[in-house]
């Protein structure tokens, strides 16, 4: 069921999970006897309440119908939202084997298109290729009526089905516009309806489903009269930063789809950010709503360069002659904010970038050290953590000669490192959000592993937050909802946070102190 838009104005959407009590050769039969018809949707450029209801049933426990509305979506974002975006939605639900025929080859021609807008031709060919030995029954060809249409072609053989595809791969634009059927073809081809304008109730009987015969407890409205309105979005989410920014747009594209946001994501080149800070987070809020996100500080995100500052007097830290830091290139600007505070002190520093045959570094700054003690700072996300740590760990024959100390603006639970666990024990993490510790982000974790089948990381989590942020400012949270990543109080626009030092011990984080 939709939330209400506005204070007077309900949105008419009939759930489209219908009860039937005769199987029509249009629809998609379902073991629980109800029918869901997503081709209205694929036939024609959604609207703003489409969106909101297809986020609202991309969450349905119907994996039919979670997986179909999840496509679509992808598909919306493909054409006229942020590749991005609809990558992740696309390549969750295209090969799922709860499709039918109809979305199953959907599926294939949106991914074939996404692989063309990612200039993979070799991959996008392929797809075709599967695509052209598909059985040409009546689901395929319906699918293909309504693609080709899209790209402004009529099919209604083979060599025209197989011209259109050639046309997809040269690039050819989608369009709304409805193709007239030549004369000549109007007895071998019907055409798809043109559902722009068509309610899906109008929709139903459209393709011969009798209104009137259904149970009037299963077509569910939110108002008693039929409004027909164009909702334009409560915001515009525009973001910048590139690939640095995907899990943060994935936990966003959830927690929208959560709460049931009508907001609409837009990728933007830039907004006079730092181009040598782009992996913070800063997000504007315009008056007309509309929100921005890139950076050059952060404010919703944790403060690096606070935890950077922490880090130089920590007595672990401090008590080292030689401290290594290692870095990938995204946090090379705090990598060498600690070294300037560590030098500062008399200390020898050397800067390790991950990217640069790291081990090989080591080796070199290390060589003859088995006597002497030093210090190790990680720098990165998950993935370049969970791969230093075991390096960095056991480099001397004696581990204890060294301390090892990660800086992560969120900790993930301890679980995301899964095999290189074990060689995290007797590490220091210093971190200003300790996942493994928030009740409330354990509960949305496992939703969120439910609907995308992966687990919920640091970055997936911020992206969350930022949605409830949005949420607040907008009035639209209600109070109801909390915050993932410790997040105190956002003050002026910028999160308060309080930075905490953990010891991993065994498979757990043991708080040292809180600052």
């Amino acid at each position: 069921m939709l939330k209400k838009l506005g204070s007077k104005i309900q949105l008419h959407v009939l759930i489209v999970l219908l009860t039937v009590n005769m199987l029509c050769g249009c629809g998609i039969a379902l073991k629980n006897k109800k029918y869901f018809y997503p081709e209205y949707y694929a036939a024609k450029k959604l609207q703003n309440q489409d969106i909101v209801k297809l986020r609202e049933l991309s969450v349905s426990q119907d994996p039919f119908v979670a997986d179909s509305a999840t496509l679509i979506l992808g598909s919306y974002y493909l054409y006229y939202g942020d590749k991005r975006y609809a990558d992740v939605l696309i390549d969750k639900s295209y090969m799922s084997k709860s499709l039918d025929e109809v979305m199953a080859t959907f599926g294939q021609l949106w991914k074939m298109d996404s692989l063309i807008r990612d200039n993979d031709r070799y991959k996008a060919e392929n797809i075709a290729n599967k695509i052209r030995e598909l059985p040409k029954n009546v689901n395929v060809i319906r699918a293909l009526q309504i693609y080709c249409n899209q790209l402004g072609t009529v099919v209604s053989n083979e060599d025209e089905i197989n011209a259109c595809l050639d046309l997809a791969l040269k690039g050819k634009e989608k369009t709304q516009k409805q193709v007239d059927i030549p004369e000549e073809k109007k007895d071998e081809i019907s055409q798809p309806i043109n559902t722009d304008n068509m309610t899906y109730e109008e929709y139903l009987k459209a393709i011969g489903i009798d209104i009137e015969s259904l149970d009037a407890s299963s077509i569910q409205a939110e108002s008693a009269e039929p409004i027909t309105i164009d909702i334009k979005p409560d915001a515009n989410i525009n973001i910048t930063g590139g690939d640095l920014y995907n899990d943060i747009v994935i936990g966003m594209v959830y927690a929208m789809g959560k709460f049931n946001n009508n907001y609409q994501i837009n990728s933007i080149s830039d907004f006079a950010a730092d181009e040598n800070d782009k992996s913070s987070i800063l997000l504007r809020i315009n008056n007309n709503n509309n929100l921005f996100i890139g950076g050059q500080k952060s404010n919703i995100s944790a403060d690096l360069l606070e935890l950077g500052d922490i880090a130089s007097s920590l007595d672990i830290i401090a008590n080292k002659k030689l401290v290594i830091i290692i870095t990938p290139d995204e946090y090379l600007s705090l990598a060498k904010s600690i070294s300037d505070n560590l030098k500062n002190q008399s200390k020898a520093v050397n800067i390790v970038r991950f990217e640069d045959k790291y081990q090989t570094e080591l080796t070199k700054y290390l060589r003859g050290r088995d006597k002497s003690s030093y210090g190790i700072i990680i720098l990165g996300n998950d993935k370049v953590i969970g791969s230093v740590v075991p390096i960095a760990k056991y480099w001397q024959i004696n581990s204890r000669l060294q301390d090892i100390l990660i800086i992560s603006g969120i900790a993930s639970d301890l679980s995301v490192y899964k095999d290189q666990l074990s060689y995290f024990s007797g590490t220091y993490m210093l971190t200003s959000a300790n996942l493994s510790d928030n009740e409330e982000y354990k509960n949305v974790a496992t939703d969120f592993k439910g609907f995308f089948g992966t687990d919920m990381t640091g970055n997936n989590a911020l992206g969350y937050d930022i949605i409830v942020y949005i949420n607040s400012v907008l009035n639209k949270d209600k109070g109801e909802y909390k915050y993932l990543t410790d997040i105190k109080e956002i003050e002026n626009g910028y999160a308060k946070r309080i930075p905490v030092l953990l010891y991993i011990k065994g498979n757990s984080f043991i708080v040292k102190q809180e600052f």
